[in-house]
């Protein structure tokens, strides 16, 4: 049977946070443990998503982003961390996907992204071919993947300051993530560790 335990944090004025986990994967030869942390800033425009994997063996993880039909995608060069960007048109919205990894080591580990055929179906009976993002990581005993979201309104003026990702690092032993945002002249710094969050901006 699969047990599903989640807490949502006391909302906060600048962030919601949710960790939950489930056993549905202790059936395994090689059980794990799937603890999953939703991040999501209100006076910034963020999502974090970050699966932490408890127990033993080696183990192909994977991260999939299913995209509408009217998602334009593309890789971006960043120079720390694999990264993507996905334009929605239609709707002048647009969104940049960084990952970072930690494995059986302490040394940071990139996983490996790929654009893979997929399918969507907004009706029953009825298939449409689409995308998905796949980020896949190799690993063996505890690690963890994590997913920074940065939306984007596609309506700001051309020089608008964009929010970019500085810091992004998982601590797979004490099962901490610590990241940071920079936008122009504001910082942002975040460090969660499943008991508490700390949310800093400042100016630079």
């Amino acid at each position: 049977m699969r047990q599903l335990s989640s807490f949502l944090y006391p909302q906060k004025e600048d962030y919601d946070f949710i960790d939950a986990s489930h056993n549905g994967y202790m059936r395994l030869e090689q059980p794990l443990l799937h603890r999953r942390w939703l991040l999501m800033g209100k006076s910034v425009p963020l999502l974090l998503i970050i699966d932490w994997l408890e127990g033993e063996g080696r183990h192909e993880v994977e991260q999939r982003f299913q995209l509408h039909l009217d998602a334009a995608a593309g890789t971006v060069n960043e120079e720390f961390y694999p990264a993507v960007k996905i334009d929605y048109p239609a709707n002048a919205l647009s969104m940049q996907i960084c990952w970072a990894a930690c494995g059986q080591d302490s040394q940071p580990e990139h996983p490996q992204i790929e654009l893979v055929p997929s399918w969507v179906s907004e009706i029953y009976g009825s298939k449409q071919e689409s995308v998905s993002f796949v980020a896949k990581l190799v690993t063996g005993e505890n690690s963890g993947i994590a997913a920074v979201v940065l939306p984007q309104d596609l309506r700001l003026p051309a020089d608008g300051k964009e929010w970019r990702l500085e810091q992004l690092d998982l601590n797979r032993t004490e099962q901490t993530v610590t990241l940071t945002l920079i936008c122009g002249s504001h910082r942002l710094d975040v460090k969660a560790n499943g008991e508490q969050v700390y949310w800093n901006m400042r100016d630079l």
